[in-house]
C-alpha cells in the first residue's frame, strides 16, 4: 500500500503550437495497492506476476487526470545457461480518464505492451538486447490529450535497445 502527496509541483504540457507550457500544480495525492507474486519454476525458469490499483484526488476534491487505475505485468525469465537468458513480458495499462483545462472530458483507451530481453554474458563482456512493444502497437489520442502528455502512451511503436558493457 502507498500514499503519495505532491504540492506545488512545476509541471508542463504541450500547447497547440507544440511548445511546452509550464505551470504550478497546486497539489494532489495518489494512493494505491500493489501485489507481486514471484515463483521459481525450476533451475532455469522464473515467473513474476504483478498487479496494482492506483487512484488520486486533487486539493479541490476533483480526480487526478491520466491515472491508469489498474496495471498488470507478467514476466517469464528463462536461463539457457549461466551466460544467456531471456525475459518475455506483457504489461497491461487500463484506460485513463481526463478533464482538460477547457473542460473537455474523455478517456484514453487501455493497452498491452509485449517486450523481450536477451542477455548474453561472457566476462568481462556483457550484451543486452531489449525490444519494447514487439508487436509494434501504436497508440494515438486526439489533440486535447496529446497537448497534456509529454509522450505517447505505450511509446512510439516497436523500439530496440542494444547495450554493450565491458567490465574492468
Amino acid at each position: 500500500m502507498y500514499y503519495l502527496e505532491l504540492k506545488d509541483e512545476i509541471t508542463g504540457r504541450l500547447d497547440p503550437s507544440g511548445a511546452t507550457e509550464y505551470y504550478n500544480d497546486p497539489g494532489y495525492y495518489t494512493y494505491g495497492l500493489e501485489l507481486t507474486y514471484n515463483r521459481i519454476i525450476d533451475a532455469n525458469s522464473e515467473l513474476l506476476l504483478n498487479a496494482s490499483y492506483t487512484d488520486g484526488e486533487r486539493e479541490n476534491s476533483s480526480d487526478v487526470d491520466f491515472i491508469a487505475h489498474y496495471t498488470a505485468n507478467v514476466m517469464f525469465t528463462y536461463n539457457f545457461n549461466n551466460r544467456c537468458s531471456t525475459t518475455i513480458s506483457d504489461q497491461y495499462i487500463s484506460s485513463k480518464d481526463y478533464l482538460t483545462s477547457s473542460l473537455q472530458s474523455g478517456s484514453i483507451d487501455s493497452y498491452n505492451l509485449a517486450n523481450i530481453t536477451l542477455i548474453y554474458k561472457n566476462y568481462p563482456f556483457e550484451s543486452n538486447l531489449y525490444i519494447k512493444n514487439i508487436f509494434d502497437e501504436e497508440y494515438t489520442n486526439h489533440e486535447p490529450v496529446r497537448r497534456n502528455l509529454s509522450e505517447l502512451p505505450g511509446g512510439p511503436g516497436a523500439t530496440a535497445y542494444l547495450t554493450l558493457r565491458y567490465y574492468f
